[in-house]
């Protein structure tokens, strides 16, 4: 345990910096109570830190707290903007949860407006028949 509230204290030092790499470790830290209490809220803020310097790791996870609401409260919007930022980087699994984001923001819509919607999705597109 003091092992990694040394290292979480090192991580700090070096994040307040803008090591991404350091801001990323504190964030994890932070979400998973690693040397210190959990913090979600300032777990979120140091990877998004490390996702505002291009990091595609952080914007994912960042994108992935917004969409399932972590720590934060749920916003799509966000989830799909910051998903979208690692998508265009390659990042793997990014693209899914933009995705899921902008299908989720179409069925709230189509519920408002009382439009029935199926989902087709499949491994090479996605296509939404109204009714």
């Amino acid at each position: 345990m003091k092992d990694a509230a040394r290292a979480a204290t090192l991580f700090r030092s070096a994040a307040e910096q803008g090591h991404i790499m350091a801001q990323k470790k504190l964030a994890h830290a932070c979400l998973n109570g690693a040397g210190m209490p959990t913090d979600a809220q300032e777990g979120l803020r140091w990877l998004e830190c490390a996702g505002d310097a291009g990091d595609a790791e952080a914007q994912s996870l960042v994108g992935t707290h917004y969409a399932l609401g972590l720590g934060v409260r749920r916003d799509l919007v966000l989830g799909a903007r910051w998903s979208l930022r690692a998508a265009a980087q390659g990042w793997m699994g990014a693209r899914h949860t933009a995705n899921w984001c902008q299908q989720q923001l179409l069925v709230q819509v189509c519920v408002r407006v009382r439009v029935r919607v199926r989902v087709c999705v499949s491994p090479t597109q996605s296509t939404h028949a109204f009714e």
